[in-house]
């Protein structure tokens, strides 16, 4: 294979994970916003049941388009009426900071469609006078605490997207979604 095919090869890879990003984070809102943001993760860890939510920032487009983007700020982006219409509109999401509670805990982090890496993490604080260890300590388990939780909402979506009823059952789910929150986008 030569260098050209290679980094072709390479951008082609990018592109697809890039699709599926996006649906996944469309996924995401849907999940959040119409089935509540709870879900149970056994797997690999027992997690419990967590709660989700989208914070104050999403940014959404057409897919295919670098052209047609909508970015929102502040409040609760995924409820304004700038986000239901840009769905309406055929838009995707490309990035959202999703908010997590896993154990009583609080935890933060921008997700981009283009690799799905966290951005901008915020754990829960550690303990006033911990020593440099256990601050380190605490670091690391929150954060193997929040891969792992993302991870677990992530094989939740890949569970559904690779079923067999996913074209007629969660399509026509998302679709009934996306036209209930029709006239919430037509109000504002």
């Amino acid at each position: 294979m030569t260098q050209l095919q290679v980094l072709q090869k390479i951008q082609e890879l990018n592109e697809t994970k890039g699709f599926l990003g996006q649906e996944y984070l469309t996924w995401l809102w849907y999940f959040i916003d119409a089935c509540g943001g709870e879900i149970k993760l056994e797997e690999p860890k027992n997690l419990g049941v967590i709660q989700a939510w989208i914070e104050d920032k999403m940014n959404l487009e057409a897919p295919g388009s670098h052209v047609h983007k909508q970015s929102l700020r502040g409040g609760t982006p995924s409820d304004s009426a700038e986000a239901m219409i840009s769905l309406l509109g055929g838009k995707t999401v490309t990035e959202l900071k999703l908010g997590l509670r896993i154990f009583d805990n609080d935890y933060s982090t921008t997700l981009n469609h283009k690799d799905l890496t966290p951005r901008g993490v915020i754990l829960p604080k550690a303990e006033e006078g911990s020593s440099l260890d256990q601050y380190l300590e605490h670091q690391v388990d929150h954060l193997e605490l929040l891969y792992e939780a993302l991870d677990g909402l992530f094989k939740a979506f890949i569970h559904e997207r690779l079923s067999e009823t996913w074209q007629e059952q969660y399509i026509r789910k998302i679709q009934n979604w996306i036209q209930e929150r029709r006239p919430k986008a037509m109000v504002h």
